[in-house]
Order: structure tokens, then C-alpha cells, then sequence
């Protein structure tokens, strides 16, 4: 009898975008089943909890990973090395380390150049005037 083999998961089916995940290019996980980092309650969830958790040890994104996932406390699984309980048993909130641009940053970069104002800029991304200003200052400040 053939064994039928079950489709991987995509971070999609998590609800995740391109751009909400892309420091993950860089993460050691990247090749591995999201499966992984979102063990089962079975007797075997310690040793799948150790095993996600040896993928994420050296990750150069890892704090990326941890700020996404607290960032958005409803993110279940294992995210930066932490389950989703030892997450919620954080002492304080953390305030999420922002990459220096990411894509929106660059778009509107890219639309500021081509001399759109503010509200041009907003319109177009679906975003407020102020947001794109808070990122034209972002932008200055590491330029």
C-alpha cells in the first residue's frame, strides 16, 4: 500500500505575509517544516519543543523571530526559541526591535524620491500621512 505523504505547511496558513516575515530568509529555519516549531500535546512534545528549539539556539535572526512573535501575542508555536507560554511569562513588555527599513520603509523611500507628498504617498499604500512621515524621519535618522 502507498503511503500518501501529507503537504508541508506554509507560513501562510499561519495568516503571515512576505513582508511580516522578511528577516526569514535568514533564519536557520527557513528550509524546515513550520510544522516543527508548532508541536502537538504529545508525549513527545518535550523532545519536538528541544529539537525546534536546537534550530533556533544560533539563528542570526532570532531576535527578529522573538520581537514578530511579540509583536503579535497571538502567534502560537515556538518563535525565537520561546514557547508560546514562556512568551506570555515575560516580566514586561518588550518593545519590538525594528529593523532598520523594511518594505514599506523602502517604498516610501522610493515614492518620496519620485516626489509624491505625504498624502500621495499614503493613498497609494493604504497607510495615514503620519505613518509615512514617522518613516521619512526613520529613514533620515539612518541615512
Amino acid at each position: 500500500m502507498a503511503r500518501t505523504r501529507q503537504p508541508v505547511v506554509s507560513w501562510a496558513d499561519f495568516g503571515l505575509t512576505a513582508d511580516d516575515l522578511a528577516w526569514h530568509e535568514h533564519a536557520a529555519c527557513r528550509d524546515t517544516d513550520p510544522d516543527a516549531f508548532f508541536p502537538e500535546r504529545d508525549p513527545d512534545i518535550r523532545a519536538n519543543i528541544a529539537t525546534a528549539r536546537r534550530i533556533c539556539q544560533h539563528c542570526p535572526v532570532r531576535r527578529d523571530c522573538l520581537d514578530y512573535a511579540l509583536a503579535h501575542p497571538d502567534v502560537e508555536g515556538i518563535w525565537g526559541g520561546l514557547t508560546t507560554r514562556e512568551r506570555r511569562q515575560l516580566p514586561a513588555p518588550v518593545q519590538p526591535h525594528r529593523p532598520r527599513t523594511h518594505a514599506r520603509d523602502r517604498e516610501i523611500a522610493r515614492l518620496t524620491r519620485a516626489g509624491l507628498t505625504a498624502t500621495e504617498v499614503a493613498t497609494r499604500l493604504a497607510i495615514s500621512p503620519r505613518t509615512v512621515e514617522r518613516a521619512r524621519q526613520r529613514l533620515e535618522e539612518v541615512a
